[in-house]
């Protein structure tokens, strides 16, 4: 892939490096998981050190680093940030500049954001760093101020499902489907099409509809409320295809267009005494903190807030 779907001012400034050679010394891409952070920080470092075929071919190259905690860490170390950064003074290898990915950005402490601050305040020579981050309010604003930020943008349905025929060997109804579902988003429509992460996003809306249909509010804050961020949000888009397949077979009684028919099918007495004008107000107050969260409101509000509001 040389080219990035959808994202025109990122694909601008990719073949603007590529075409004139120069580019900024820090870069800061933004965007939820599965929102194809890692693709553009690929093509755009590729861009940056102007030998980026073999890169992409290989998926390695000397000059090129993706930096990410090891052996399970949250987060990378200071004295891991320490060492990039004496890394960095070095020459490249075999290119014209040496690229640093650094993959989470927002799990850095603020010790680790204040180390690495110190090398772009004064960037080595021939040196590229490219912060990736799903939560750009976890970044220190010092830290944000020597960044070229660029925002990850939803693709279009039309986008995600020609990815999915193109990249996929999956039935044209799936895809169609998760095309629709995956709110622009290619990352979470292969997990719906691999059930990747996906399960534990069932089980849990399942959970909240037996906590609803059995009145136990307070159970149902705790589950909700005690989610990651990444958790909550799967489990608020698969809460809302879930609620609108049970609103689908409510209306039709039919299972053959339902993303997940086994699960309504065997779970359809817990269902039957929510009307539908309820189910649709379920899902108007999930895709409410879907926004919401994208906005960095306080996770844990939203999850009180969303589960005290199903009960």
């Amino acid at each position: 892939m040389n080219k990035l779907l959808g994202n025109p001012l990122l694909n601008g400034e990719i073949e603007k490096v590529r075409k004139s050679g120069h580019c900024h010394h820090a870069y800061l891409l933004t965007g939820e998981r599965g929102s194809g952070k890692k693709t553009a920080a690929m093509l755009l470092a590729a861009a940056c050190i102007a030998d980026g075929s073999h890169f992409l071919k290989s998926g390695g190259h000397p000059d090129i680093k993706l930096c990410a905690p090891k052996d399970s860490k949250r987060s990378l170390s200071v004295a891991e940030i320490r060492d990039l950064r004496a890394d960095s003074m070095l020459p490249p290898t075999i290119a014209k500049r040496k690229v640093y990915i650094i993959d989470s950005a927002h799990t850095l402490s603020a010790d680790c954001q204040n180390a690495l601050l110190t090398v772009l305040e004064q960037p080595p020579q021939n040196t590229v760093f490219i912060l990736l981050t799903s939560s750009r309010g976890a970044l220190l604003a010092t830290l944000r101020s020597r960044l070229f930020e660029f925002v990850m943008q939803p693709l279009t349905k039309a986008e995600v499902l020609k990815y999915l025929k193109d990249n996929t060997n999956t039935d044209p109804q799936k895809a169609e489907a998760a095309a629709a579902a995956s709110s622009g988003n290619i990352g979470f429509a292969l997990e719906i099409l691999a059930d990747k992460g996906i399960h534990n996003g069932l089980k849990n809306a399942l959970t909240c509809y037996r906590l609803i249909a059995a009145g136990r509010r307070y159970a149902l804050i705790k589950l909700i409320s005690g989610l990651s961020k990444d958790d909550f949000k799967t489990f608020l888009r698969v809460f809302v295809l879930f609620t609108r397949d049970i609103i689908v077979f409510k209306e039709t009684n039919n299972v053959n267009c339902l993303l997940f028919s086994k699960t309504v099918l065997q779970n359809d007495k817990i269902f039957i005494k929510i009307n539908v004008g309820r189910l649709f107000e379920y899902v108007s107050g999930a895709n409410n903190c879907l926004r919401l969260l994208d906005r960095s409101v306080n996770q844990a509000i939203l999850a009180a807030a969303f589960a005290a509001e199903l009960v």
